[in-house]
Formats: structure tokens, sequence, C-alpha cells
């Protein structure tokens, strides 16, 4: 009985350092015996460049494919809308790997300033935390909107302080609890002294905001929330059908069985759906079906007819 129990005791005890040169093999060689190993999963406040360590100097790393493509220098970062591990710290900056998204994981590897990871410090800027770091990363050129550019001439720069501005009036709101993007509204740019925008939310809402909205204040509501009603649509919709194919004959309205409405969550456009026949002078029936479109805010219309 002694043996077997001191056979037993020395297999879990292989097993068990087994066990910890696997745990310990797997720790990056960059947190070496200087660095502190933590293990943890933090969200990146904003875009953050990754270093190499070259003797005691971080070097910012070369993102090499940007530079083969293009002859222009610049770096592998990281940012909000990726997901890292800090595998250890030393002194003011973290070693991190992306979990997130897949195709990076094998590229993005690196330090980063540890000020950057958010570790649930004070903000200068609390909107950080409930805005993408892209909106402010990213920012428009006139070179490459020139549409834009010859609406707003000299005063261009101001789209960028908007685009902001109109994320955190959005964040105010309560409508949106993150925000992922804030653009110009390319589909109707408004006037240069009422710009409008469209910002997107995380839970896939949008909402489009004008500048007199974001610079005095007034209602503000998802485009969601300014669908056309069901009950309004299907009417409409039927009266478009009408005025159609009402020179075509008799109509018959499948108002019970062959009526369906739907509204995209996101951009609050709604569309009706409604099976019908035409019965014309000599008693022939033809069958059609109608598709209406109307747009969120405006409820602009649109009808196709098609044969079924």
């Amino acid at each position: 009985m002694k043996k077997i129990f001191l056979v037993g005791f020395i297999s879990l005890l292989l097993v068990g350092c087994n066990e910890d040169k696997s745990n310990s093999s797997s720790i990056p060689p960059e947190c070496d015996s200087e660095a502190t190993i933590t293990g943890k999963s933090y969200p990146v406040l904003w875009k953050s460049i990754l270093y190499k360590k070259n003797g005691g100097e971080m070097i910012p790393i070369v993102n090499e494919a940007y530079k083969k493509r293009t002859g222009e220098t610049d770096y592998l970062s990281v940012d909000s809308s990726t997901s890292v591990i800090e595998e250890c710290v030393n002194g003011d900056f973290s070693y991190i790997r992306l979990t997130s998204p897949d195709y990076l994981i094998e590229t993005h590897k690196g330090w980063i300033k540890q000020s950057d990871l958010d570790k649930g410090q004070k903000l200068e800027d609390p909107y950080i935390r409930s805005i993408d770091s892209l909106v402010t990363s990213y920012q428009y050129k006139p070179d490459d909107f020139e549409e834009l550019r010859d609406l707003l001439g000299s005063d261009f720069d101001k789209v960028n302080k908007l685009r902001y501005v109109a994320a955190k009036v959005v964040v105010d709101s309560g409508k949106c609890e993150y925000v992922t993007d804030s653009n110009i509204d390319v589909m109707n740019m408004g006037t240069k002294d009422n710009l409008r925008f469209v910002v997107e939310c995380k839970n896939n809402t949008r909402i489009s905001i004008d500048e007199n909205t974001i610079n005095n204040g007034g209602s503000i509501k998802t485009q969601l929330e300014q669908a056309i009603p069901k009950d309004l649509a299907i009417d409409k919709c039927n009266n478009l059908i009408k005025g159609k194919a009402n020179k075509y004959g008799e109509i018959d309205l499948y108002s019970l069985t062959g009526t369906s409405y739907d509204v995209n969550k996101t951009n609050g456009n709604a569309t009706v759906d409604v099976y019908f026949d035409v019965k014309n002078k000599f008693g022939n029936k033809e069958s059609f079906k109608a598709r209406c479109l109307f747009e969120s805010g405006s409820w602009n219309e649109e009808i196709v007819i098609k044969n079924r």
C-alpha cells in the first residue's frame, strides 16, 4: 500500500510539474524577469501604436504590408474596435496580444502605452468610453470629399469637429449607449450652415441629426422611432396601387391574407407587400405583387409592381 501511495504521489507531482511548465511556456519571451505578469483582458481606449524593445528603447513597429503597398511608412496599432489581452507590464508599457479581429491576431503583438488600456482610470474626456476612437482618429480630408469641400470651402475643418460633437449629443440623449461611427450624411449633407450627420450605435440603432440640433438642442429620435406606422403604411400602399393599376380594370386587394409590413430596425425604412388581382373588362384576371417602400422620417414613398 505504501508503494502504491508513493507512486501515485510521484505521478501527481510530475503532472503538476508538467502543467506549470506548459503555463510558463505560454508566456511571451518579451515578458522577462523585469516584467510583471498580468494576463488580463482590457478594452483599448483609443488608437495606440505597437512598439518593440530594442535594448532599453521602445521602437514603433512598421506596418510592412502597408509600406510595401503604398511606399509610405505607417505603424501597427490597435484601437477600441479590437480586443486584447495584457500579458505583462514593464514600467509605463503593457505587452499585449489581440484576440479579435481574427485576421490581425498573428501580426498585432507588441508593447503599447499602459495608459492606452482602460483600467478604470479617470479620463479627461469621459465620452471616450462611450464613443469609438475611430470617430476622432479618422479625419475627413478635402481631397477625399470633393462635394463637401465645394460646399464648405475654407470652413471644411468644422465637419470633423461636428462629427464628434454629434456623437456626444447622441450619447447624452440616452438613445445610444455606445457610438460606433459618426459621419456626414452622404445622401443628404444639408447646407453649409446646417450640415446633416448620421450616428451609428452598437445596438444597431441609427440616428440622423443636423447641425442646428447639435448646437441648439432639440428632439432626438432614432430612425426606427421615425418609421411610418403599420396601418398608415398599408393604407398609403393600397392607395398607390389603386392609382397605378385602376386603369387596367377592377382591383381586388388581399387586405387580410396578402398584405405584410416590415421595418428595418436600423434605418427605419418600412416595406409593405400587397398581393392583388386585376380583372379587365373582358373578365380576365391577372395577379400582381406590389412592394411599397417608405423612407424613415420623410415617409417618401416608392412603389414597384410585378406580375406573379
